[in-house]
């Protein structure tokens, strides 16, 4: 498998844990973006309905506004869909240092628990979750030592 294919593949090591966290930043980061444009709007609209009660505008002025606002309108949504787009990435690209190390973590607990043979390995060097590994891999190591004690006490 090349690196492309591994890393397509492990977009989503846990999706759902992933997937949540995605949907929390998404939402503080559109929601004061969706304020503003909301306020905006009300703001254009209160002034163009001025607009409509002074009697001696020029008859293009009206026209000119609502190509303004639809302009203002359009890049409002430009904005929150690439805003949007940036922080379904960031959190998916950020959140592969805490998922794969809980990955690696899990994988380990449960070879242990099927006292199966597990390759320890490190984990990256911009992962989280270093120290909770190290632990977990002397425990680990100690539950083994342990257990081989007891078999050939037997």
């Amino acid at each position: 498998m090349t690196k492309g294919q591994r890393r397509k593949k492990n977009i989503l090591l846990e999706p759902l844990t992933q997937l949540r966290y995605t949907y929390y930043l998404l939402i503080l980061a559109i929601t004061p973006m969706m304020v503003v444009m909301a306020v905006t709007i009300i703001e254009l609209f209160k002034v163009r309905s001025t607009l409509q009660l002074i009697d001696r505008l020029p008859p293009e002025l009206p026209a000119i506004f609502d190509r303004s606002f639809s302009h203002i309108s359009m890049g409002f949504g430009i904005a929150l869909l690439l805003n949007g787009a940036a922080v379904i990435y960031g959190v998916l690209a950020v959140s592969h240092r805490f998922v794969g190390p809980a990955y690696v973590i899990n994988g380990y607990i449960s070879s242990l628990l099927k006292n199966e043979p597990f390759a320890a390995r490190e984990l990256r060097r911009e992962d989280e979750l270093k120290k909770t590994w190290d632990l977990v891999r002397e425990l680990g190591e100690r539950y083994r030592q342990l257990e081989s004690q007891v078999a050939k006490g037997d």
